[in-house]
């Protein structure tokens, strides 16, 4: 079993030591305490990794929908609706893609 310190999984997932902190204290993060030091299982970072995108994969559709709402009904866009369709596409590829 391969080990990983904060700032190695700070670094891979490209957010703070203190993100990867709140993650490990609310328990997102399985990791241990060694002494002082704290290390995080490679297998466990990967089981939150998954996690992660299986719950952004199961929100994703009602998040479009919302938005395609938002833009289509609340008033406030006059856009003609090529320029809202295309809105939605951007909004549906920027948040698909993995940031790491």
């Amino acid at each position: 079993m391969k080990f990983m310190t904060m700032n190695d999984v700070a670094e891979t997932l490209s957010v703070s030591r203190i993100t990867v902190h709140r993650l490990i204290s609310s328990g997102k993060l399985k990791a241990l305490k060694v002494n002082r030091a704290v290390r995080i299982p490679e297998e466990s970072l990967k089981e939150y990794v998954d996690q992660s995108m299986k719950a952004n994969t199961k929100e994703q559709p009602k998040k479009n929908a919302m938005a395609k709402d938002l833009l289509k009904f609340s008033g406030a866009w006059k856009g003609p609706k090529e320029e809202i369709d295309e809105i939605i596409k951007y909004i549906e590829e920027s948040r698909t893609e993995a940031k790491f």
